[in-house]
């Protein structure tokens, strides 16, 4: 079964993890997107183009041979096609560039009026305000590597400006609340003050609903890791059915199958052990599964 994955971060911000899966000898082909299933076709042995479209941008994936016979696959983005979503940000553009005096001036109150406030903030006890004043946010992981160890900042917008917290030094790996490890780009919510955005707090026990898609899609990629016997179709199944009853819960002890107990002591081999020998579970998985394997 050959792989190919391509990142794409669409105009509104949002990353897409793009997988095609095809199997050269039955032409089996499936195309997912953040672990959501978007193209299925079989019998696939020639080249060939399947478009579709992720929040209104018409995406390419082709399946192509070169000079030795051999598959190739190739993931492009049409910003020239003639689209509403293409057609509407050209609009935008244009429009934005007529107002483009307007906008600066406004950004340059925004700017003095942030200035003001944050001074007369400062005095202030931060904790009451942030609890009193404090508005949610959602902020952007960003993880840069420097020699043994690594700096991790988030990024969040207020009034058409993008602000950065205090950056942390870590060794290793480093996980949310949830139990996740942290990666560049994931996303969790912030709550800070307006007009005092640097009086901040980070929460990772929680995140935007999007991040379900993405953590369901990094377990499975670990579940298949583990279980190279088993069949991909099967295991998703499987996966889908734990997360169906334990939403991330379920998820953490799939991500952490093969961890020892000293090493991950909420997560781990134990933890995932127990949850597929469960009754319930197992019956779940026979009835929704049973034609996969």
């Amino acid at each position: 079964m050959e792989q190919s994955r391509w990142r794409f971060r669409t105009d509104s911000g949002k990353n897409y993890i793009v997988i095609l899966k095809h199997h050269p000898t039955k032409g089996h082909v499936a195309i997912s997107a953040n672990g959501e299933i978007i193209k299925v076709e079989f019998k696939v042995f020639e080249p060939k183009k399947f478009t579709f479209f992720i929040e209104g941008e018409l995406c390419t994936v082709e399946i192509l041979k070169n000079e030795e016979g051999e598959f190739e696959y190739d993931f492009t983005v049409d910003e020239e096609a003639d689209t509403p979503h293409n057609n509407q940000k050209k609009a935008r553009e244009k429009k934005e560039y007529r107002n483009n005096v307007i906008i600066r001036t406004l950004a340059l109150v925004a700017v003095v009026s942030f200035i003001s406030f944050f001074v007369y903030r400062m005095g202030q006890n931060k904790s009451d305000e942030l609890a009193q004043r404090g508005v949610i946010g959602i902020a952007t992981a960003t993880i840069k590597e420097y020699d043994e160890k690594k700096q991790l900042t988030y990024s969040f917008s207020y009034a058409g400006k993008t602000f950065h917290t205090q950056p942390e030094f870590i060794e290793g790996k480093v996980y949310s609340e949830q139990g996740f490890p942290i990666e560049d780009t994931d996303e969790f919510f912030i709550k800070f003050v307006p007009f005092n955005p640097l009086n901040y707090e980070v929460n990772t026990q929680s995140s935007p609903g999007s991040m379900s898609k993405v953590y369901f899609g990094r377990t499975y990629q670990k579940h298949l890791l583990h279980n190279p016997k088993e069949d991909e179709g099967y295991l998703e199944c499987m996966l889908l059915k734990a997360y169906e009853r334990d939403s991330v819960t379920a998820l953490l002890d799939f991500y952490f199958q093969t961890a020892d107990p000293d090493e991950n002591p909420k997560f781990n081999k134990n933890t995932y052990g127990r949850r597929v020998r469960d009754a319930a579970f197992a019956k779940a998985v026979e009835e929704a599964c049973w034609d996969l394997r």
